[in-house]
């Protein structure tokens, strides 16, 4: 065990910096018409692709080790497409910002690499 506890090393130690985060902009409507990941495949799926979405904010204070986060895999991954929902209040400090995007980063590294397919939403008024 390591001497200093380090929250979410896992997401530090991989690597994030290959993956292009290319997030789409969605309106409140929009996003409000995505079902949350907790809500399993049901009729509103049918017909359109079986996505679902989540918030990073859910992912911060929930997925501190990797096997929390492996918890939120296994619940997303039968989904078509899962909305990564960028939802952290922006900042004037570049150093906090620059932790932001690189966990960012390592969240939809770590979907991808699990199999899921992750894209990145910038949540828009």
């Amino acid at each position: 065990m390591d001497k200093y506890y380090c929250r979410q090393k896992y997401l530090l130690e991989c690597p994030f910096k290959s993956v292009d985060v290319a997030a789409i902009n969605l309106t409140d409507d929009e996003l409000n018409n995505i079902q949350n990941y907790t809500v399993p495949f049901n009729l509103f799926d049918y017909y359109v692709k079986y996505r679902r979405k989540i918030s990073v904010s859910i992912l911060d204070e929930n997925a501190d080790s990797y096997a929390d986060f492996s918890r939120y895999v296994n619940e997303v991954a039968d989904v078509d497409e899962l909305l990564l929902v960028n939802d952290r209040p922006k900042t004037e400090n570049p150093i906090i910002e620059e932790y932001s995007d690189a966990t960012l980063q390592a969240y939809l590294y770590l979907l991808q690499k699990s199999g899921v397919n992750a894209v990145v939403v910038n949540h828009i008024s």
